[in-house]
């Protein structure tokens, strides 16, 4: 099983790189000294360490990204009381007054920083504060890159004896002839002193040699990270381009989601257009019944209002002509409201007027015309016969 992680620390013209070909936990890690030049480094040179960092890279097969423990004098991380502010707002207070904060000397100083106490009710809070030079800081990153590795993080080395230690109080960790004397519970760093290695002799067991341990322990720093300026222009470019592909992805994506529907729709406009094409011939014919039908259905409703509305002529007609004595007859009739005006011809038509006063439904029957003479086949006579209002025949 090849490396999973691989790790640098960096001294003064000394440095350990390590790396884990099994498990990778702290004590499964192999490690490796090695030297550069000092005055190289400061100065921005990567060649310095262009050699050791490709002997990591060929022992760490598959690693990509590299973790850098710094400790003296390339960060030194010091306890700070500060005002109560946010993280971001105690880095910009150490960018801007640097020079105060650290005695080091900075080309380009870069600053981070870590609440340890957060001051309550107004009051000051604690802080650990490191401070980097972004100059050394790009010349890593460089030197790291060339070597293979993709992703390069820098953190102070405090934050890796820190984790360490795990749970202890004053503890010392030395490198070149300075003391770290640290607090840590569960891997934090909590109280931060840095002094001469012969000023804490007395004080607790000290390490030898802290740079292995560094190397050893710095991908589970939880310090915060030193960034260059470079770096922070270089990530935040990464961040918009990778904010402007996602945004193109999601609009291409809404746009296929937008198209997939209107396919759907009009697909499934074109299967029922299909459903009622292969409808029509059977639903035509029905089409044709149903209009038939209230075709019919008017003409009944209409025959029946005409026949309500109208007068009931045959009824009326059939009832004087059942009044009439046999020897009579009508030549013509034609309706008038509730009358009827009928012609004929009778050998007595005295009789007939007799006979149609006294039909059922009849109110009142007036002679138009005097009688005419009888002839062979009677005598004429024109009469008005009118029914009794709202009588049914």
């Amino acid at each position: 099983m090849t490396a999973r992680r691989a790790a640098l620390a960096l001294g003064a013209g000394r440095g350990v790189f390590a790396w884990w070909p099994n498990e990778a936990t702290p004590a499964r890690a192999r490690v490796e000294a090695f030297t550069f030049d000092l005055h190289a480094l400061a100065t921005g040179d990567d060649a310095t360490l262009a050699a050791p960092l490709r002997a990591l890279r060929r022992a760490s097969a598959d690693s990509r990204e590299l973790h850098v423990a710094l400790a003296s004098p390339w960060s030194l991380p010091r306890e700070l009381t500060l005002p109560p502010m946010r993280e971001h707002e105690a880095r910009a207070v150490l960018a801007r007054d640097g020079a105060r904060h650290f005695p080091s000397t900075r080309t380009d100083r870069v600053a981070a920083a870590r609440a340890l106490r957060p001051g309550n009710a107004g009051k000051p809070s604690t802080w650990c504060a490191s401070d980097g030079d972004g100059v050394v800081l790009d010349a890593i990153i460089a030197a790291a890159r060339a070597a293979g590795f993709s992703a390069v993080r820098c953190v102070p080395a405090v934050g890796a004896w820190a984790h360490a230690a795990g749970t202890a109080t004053q503890r010392v960790f030395v490198v070149d002839d300075e003391a770290a004397v640290l607090d840590a519970r569960n891997g934090l760093l909590t109280r931060l002193r840095r002094c001469r290695a012969a000023e804490c002799g007395a004080q607790s067991a000290a390490t030898d040699d802290a740079l292995p341990l560094a190397a050893q322990h710095a991908p589970w720093c939880a310090e915060r990270e030193l960034v260059s300026v470079a770096t922070q222009t270089e990530r935040s470019a990464r961040a918009g381009t990778l904010s402007r592909r996602l945004v193109t992805a999601s609009v291409l994506a809404l746009a296929a989601a937008l198209a997939l529907r209107v396919w759907g729709s009009s697909h499934r406009v074109a299967r029922i257009e299909a459903q009622r094409a292969a409808l029509r011939p059977a639903i035509a014919p029905l089409l044709a019944a149903r209009d038939s039908l209230a075709q019919i259905t008017d003409a009944l409703d209409e025959l029946s209002r005409t026949s309500a509305q109208s007068p009931a002529w045959t009824q009326r007609l059939w009832l004087l002509s059942s009044a009439l004595p046999r020897d009579a007859q009508f030549t013509s009739w034609r309706g008038e409201g509730d009358s009827v005006v009928v012609e004929g011809r009778a050998d007595d038509p005295s009789a007939v007027l007799q006979r149609l006063r006294t039909a059922r439904n009849v109110s009142s029957v007036r002679a138009l015309a005097p009688i005419g003479e009888a002839g062979t086949d009677g005598a004429s006579f024109a009469l008005v016969v009118r029914f009794t209002s709202g009588a049914t025949p």
